[in-house]
């Protein structure tokens, strides 16, 4: 619960090495506390400073400069108990799915996506179910 009795937002971490695509997820995620990064290095070091607080989610691009989605997911998981994670990409791939899977993320998403998709995702990703 936040200040006077209301529940606070979900806090997301967005890491997406393209402007337009971060941006884009940002404004899809209204409602939720979000914090972009343009990449792993710079989320996992925003991490590392102990200055997030609680997050609930973390979405991350599959395949970026530095460290790749997985690789940054799964520091997430192991330096957040509980954080549900989500691996996204542009490209089709078409074990997309499974790599999700085989990690243990919580959801993917394949890009570009519309509100509604990120809607339903984002609902079985808070509901306990895996997309």
């Amino acid at each position: 619960m936040g200040e006077n009795g209301q529940k606070s937002s979900p806090v997301v971490v967005v890491i997406e090495d393209h402007d337009i695509a971060r941006n884009m997820v940002v404004e899809l995620l209204e409602g939720y506390k979000v914090f972009p990064f343009e990449n792993g290095v710079r989320a996992l070091d925003w991490l590392k400073a102990g200055s997030c607080g609680k997050i609930d989610l973390v979405i991350s691009d599959f395949d970026m400069p530095g460290p790749n989605g997985v690789e940054v997911l799964e520091e997430m998981k192991r330096s957040i108990p509980g954080v549900k994670t989500v691996l996204m990409s542009a490209t089709v791939l078409d074990d997309l799915e499974q790599i999700a899977k085989k990690h243990n993320f919580s959801g993917w998403l394949i890009k570009p996506f519309n509100s509604a998709q990120i809607d339903e995702m984002l609902e079985k990703v808070f509901s306990g179910k895996k997309a």
